[in-house]
């Protein structure tokens, strides 16, 4: 019985277990076009996207194969880069600078995989800054544009510029009984990478006239938060108090942390928001210094705001003297933006045909060049017990044969006697080609692979691969090929006597094993793949490979990601999944069997998702 079937029921049965003012232009890329279609755009930059290798290790993961030695340090002068490389994963601090493996500057300028899931300055590339400065303007903030910059500003009285002889001009915010300030127009994702915003600003130690209030904060608020503000609760910010003399670090609208004001001269301050879930601020002079755990989920844009009522002409308030926001893109894997909907039936065409079927599931998806040089995208799926395939249209993917008519008519072979699964497509020597899991009447597994046949519009059997072929003890399931150094590998499933694990095998003659262990269930209580670890699924990009994989902890699946170098030692960026449940909608239980799909060296993933009533496959799109 194939797994899903024994996934679904399982859900099913059971309850889910288990959060001149100028803004200038200093660089920054072009957006990566998407198609509307919600298929990613054909990327010409490689033939195919299943090239990679997989199988990794963390955490107490065992490994026979891959990860050599430790080595003597981080990339010390002297040291072969092998030796070098092996250091950055051995768990000691070798070159004595108080970081070890991946954490060390070193290792995450010269072994990438390093930097999958970080958000250092080693690991990032600075965006497109902006700037808000004051110089040469005088009167209503407003009136002060130049270099396209975009922002709105609110409240009464509005924010005035004023020179009060400091190097620059003054932002004043205004304001009186509600807050008054400018948002700055362009959205940030502090998912895709960090975020940080640079100010300037002066306020006297001496408490303001009676009556007057006096605050100047800085800061980020949510990108869909009306421009009418009255009140600002930013994200996190930070604000200087004139009153209290003390600067307040707000997060989710509360100050969590407080420091008094110490110089009534122009301090530099600095927030930056962290991809992987921390808030930092801190100040020069340095008498402001905070790390907060903290994630901010969703798109944020940067402000300025605050309240000086009644501003005398000549003596200087709290003020503003300059801003700057320089977000960073980095490689955060788990930054992923999925669609509401199912991309199989296709959104846009006839998905009456769904009705009914309780899986749609195990997406496949290969891009490659065929041989008039044409870009093409195919996805093999399950349909129930059928193996179909796909092809893009309608703003997802279109069965290219009917219901009842598979694209691989089921093998009459006893390794096959109940069923098939798992797809899995490479293309090669100008060839689609198919691997899958036959499914034996006692439950165990064997590899097989099927070559298209265009003019038939069906996979033809060629049989079991050799060395892959279920035994009275061993099962192999789940196999997803790749292209290594030339050499066509798989990383797939293996289940005998011991338990499951998840191992990368050569497919040259004899499989043959190379990593024996690369993923097994995790001995944490708390760990997403506590249970059972299933539906690797392995792409190469840039440098890196990367072995997507279904993690279980009760009833419920994520997707947990191994990087690798050299597709032999491997490691967890993150002890979290990159993709979870939504909570709601088609995918609101579980995500699992994870297809990685490249375009224009972004990582989309398509996944079957389940809301206990029925599998459907969706589009995780990266950020």
């Amino acid at each position: 019985m194939k797994r899903w079937r024994l996934g679904t029921l399982l859900l099913l049965a059971l309850p889910a277990c288990d959060g001149s003012g100028a803004l200038a232009s200093d660089g920054g890329g072009p957006e990566v076009p998407a198609s509307d279609a919600g298929v990613s755009d054909f990327d010409d930059g490689g033939p195919a996207s299943d090239a990679g290798v997989g199988g990794g290790a963390d955490g107490g993961q065992a490994i026979d194969a891959g990860i050599p030695p430790g080595g003597e340090g981080e990339f010390d002068d002297g040291l072969d880069v092998a030796t070098a490389r092996a250091a950055c994963f051995d768990g000691e601090d070798n070159d004595g600078d108080g970081t070890s493996d991946c954490g060390d500057p070193s290792c995450q300028r010269n072994v990438p995989s390093c930097c999958v899931g970080r958000s250092s300055v080693d690991c990032c590339v600075p965006g497109t800054i902006e700037r808000l400065d004051p110089t040469g303007c005088a009167g209503v903030l407003s009136g002060c544009r130049s270099d396209g910059l975009v922002f709105t500003t609110f409240g009464a009285p509005a924010p005035t510029v004023t020179d009060f002889g400091d190097p620059t001009a003054a932002i004043v915010p205004g304001g009186m009984d509600t807050d008054s300030g400018a948002v700055l127009s362009r959205d940030l994702d502090p998912r895709a990478g960090t975020i940080r915003l640079t100010a300037s600003i002066a306020s006297p130690l001496e408490s303001p006239p009676s009556g007057r209030v006096e605050t100047v904060g800085v800061g980020f608020v949510d990108a869909t938060a009306s421009s009418s503000l009255t009140r600002v609760a930013p994200v996190t910010g930070l604000v200087v108090s004139r009153n209290r003399a003390e600067v307040l670090l707000m997060i989710a609208g509360e100050a969590v942390q407080r420091w008094p004001l110490e110089v009534s001269t122009a301090v530099t301050y600095t927030l930056e928001i962290d991809p992987t879930g921390r808030v930092r601020a801190a100040s020069s002079p340095d008498f402001v210094a905070a790390d907060v755990p903290y994630r901010v989920e969703a798109p944020v844009r940067a402000i300025a705001y605050g309240r000086t009522a009644n501003p005398t002409p000549t003596t200087p308030p709290a003020r503003l003297l300059g801003l700057t926001v320089t977000p960073s893109e980095c490689d955060m894997p788990a930054a992923l933006e999925r669609f509401g909907a199912p991309r199989v039936p296709a959104p846009g065409g006839d998905g009456t045909w769904a009705d009914g079927h309780v899986v749609i599931g195990e997406p496949a998806v290969v891009r490659y060049l065929d041989p008039s040089g044409t870009g093409q995208v195919r996805m093999a799926l399950m349909v129930d017990d059928e193996l179909h395939l796909a092809a893009p249209g309608a703003g997802g993917f279109e069965l290219r044969s009917l219901v009842g008519e598979p694209a691989l008519p089921p093998p009459a072979e006893a390794w096959a006697a109940a069923g098939v699964s798992d797809p899995s497509l490479t293309y090669r020597g100008d060839q689609l080609e198919l691997y899958f899991t036959g499914w034996s009447s006692e439950g165990r597994g064997t590899i097989a692979r099927a070559v298209w046949d265009e003019a038939m519009s069906r996979f033809v059997l060629d049989g079991p691969v050799p060395g892959l072929e279920a035994t009275m003890t061993v099962g192999y399931s789940a196999a997803s090929v790749f292209d290594r150094e030339g050499v066509l590998h798989a990383a797939l499933r293996v289940d005998d006597e011991h338990g499951h694990r998840i191992a990368i095998y050569r497919m040259t003659g004899g499989a043959e094993a190379v990593v024996g262990t690369v993923r097994t269930t995790s001995e944490d209580s708390f760990a997403f793949d506590r249970d059972e670890v299933d539906g690797p699924a392995v792409v190469h990009v840039g440098s890196v490979y990367r072995l997507y994989f279904g993690g279980r902890r009760g009833t419920r699946w994520n997707v947990g990601l191994l990087v690798s170098d050299d597709g032999l030692a491997w490691h967890a960026p993150s002890d979290a999944p990159v993709l979870t449940p939504s909570g709601a909608g088609f995918d609101a239980l579980a995500v699992r069997d994870p297809s990685p799909d490249v375009v224009a060296g972004r990582v989309d993933v398509y996944y079957a998702g389940d809301d206990g009533s029925a599998v459907r496959i969706g589009l995780a799109r990266a950020r």
